[in-house]
């Protein structure tokens, strides 16, 4: 590594051969600039950084073509982007600095998405705790939920891990990033908190109490944080939990129309169809004793063989993938004028009530303006 400041040249040398053979952590400081390849590169002021004995990297068979030291360098710039993201982008009182990786300039990846709407913070600002006589900064994040991202944006905050290895704290220390995806042994890894993010910022007098190594690579929680952690925890969980099960509360508490009932029953949670549906009741009411209970027996049959380990793998792996079946336009005009009639024989004025209770269920919600049309044609509305 080369630096030059205010017309000062400086050189060291990291070598991990000769780390083992003194069995010490100690640094070359090369009298020139001889022994470092490329210091010519370095014009103005400025940091030079050269990697040598790239000895990890494959350099046989097909990967000889330089794949191998593709990848390599495509994951050490994605890990520079998030270890260094907070120095690339700048902040309050703090220099923004700029690196290049073979002369291409990084872009900080903030793992927080907090320039995005729908990102929850918690607190607002973050939330200073002593010890040891220093604050130690601390916030919590929830990302926001696929259908608020865009597909390559879910897909570049999920990371290559994956959204529900990367949920956990983040210790930054002096805006370093040294460790993240983690929850320090106070809770579970889940599915449902996958969305959880916390940053901690921690000053370098606390290095000791955080057992941060000398690579700057790991990280211990202290044992006085354990307890105001958790509780910490215990809250932003409940906050991921519900960015995924708000949808599924709507289903559950909305006596509206729900397709589907959600019971619980014996410690147990149970998907029915729902028969009092106007669709499916009417259906029902329309056929002999014998044809209705024989379509009772076939809407068991479908609820009793609702796949859910399928489900469990699907929603686990790429949850933006998973969506309803689509209905046909028959389908759609049949259900809609159906449930329209049958909810309007009970309701005062109810033309803009079914409407309004129409227009924010499935499959009507997402077609609504297709959906009012139909009723219009049907009905003989005059529609604006």
């Amino acid at each position: 590594m080369v630096t030059r400041k205010a017309g000062i040249v400086t050189c060291a040398i990291w070598d991990l051969d000769h780390v083992s053979e003194a069995n010490r952590w100690e640094v070359l400081l090369p009298a020139t600039l001889i022994e470092v390849p490329f210091a010519d590169k370095l014009v103005g002021e400025g940091t030079l950084v050269v990697w040598e004995k790239l000895d990890r990297v494959a350099t046989t068979g097909k990967e000889k073509s330089g794949g191998s030291i593709g990848v390599a360098l495509d994951e050490a710039r994605e890990h520079l982007e998030l270890v260094f993201h907070r120095f690339l982008s700048g902040e309050p009182g703090q220099r923004k600095i700029a690196i290049k990786l073979n002369g291409r300039a990084l872009k900080p990846f903030d793992p927080f998405f907090s320039d995005h709407a729908a990102t929850q913070r918690e607190p607002q600002e973050p939330e200073p705790l002593r010890l040891r006589g220093k604050d130690i900064l601390i916030q919590a994040f929830t990302l926001p939920h696929h259908r608020k991202v865009g597909k390559a944006e879910w897909e570049r905050y999920a990371g290559r891990a994956g959204y529900t290895k990367n949920q956990g704290f983040y210790v930054y220390r002096e805006r370093r990033l040294i460790i993240h995806g983690t929850w320090f042994g106070l809770a579970r890894q889940t599915e449902a908190t996958k969305l959880a993010r916390v940053r901690i910022d921690t000053p370098r007098e606390l290095d000791q109490y955080w057992k941060i190594d000398v690579k700057k690579a790991s990280a211990q929680l202290p044992q006085e944080l354990r307890d105001h952690l958790r509780a910490l925890v215990e809250r932003i969980g409940a906050t991921s939990k519900r960015v995924y099960t708000h949808r599924g509360r709507i289903l559950t508490n909305d006596t509206r129309l729900p397709v589907w009932n959600r019971v619980q029953q014996g410690g147990e949670i149970r998907y029915r169809l729902n028969l009092d549906h106007p669709v499916m009741s009417q259906l029902l009411d329309d056929v002999d004793q014998d044809i209705a209970l024989r379509l009772r027996h076939a809407f068991e049959l479908a609820a009793a063989a609702l796949p859910i380990d399928t489900l469990i793998v699907d929603l686990s792996g790429k949850p933006e993938e998973v969506a309803g079946a689509d209905i046909s336009e028959g389908g759609l005009r049949d259900t809609a004028v159906t449930t329209y009639r049958q909810l309007t024989k009970s309701l005062a004025d109810p033309d803009a009530r079914v409407l309004d209770m129409m227009s924010v269920i499935d499959p009507f919600r997402t077609r609504f303006p297709e959906v009012r049309a139909l009723l219009a044609n049907e009905f003989g509305w005059v529609t604006k």
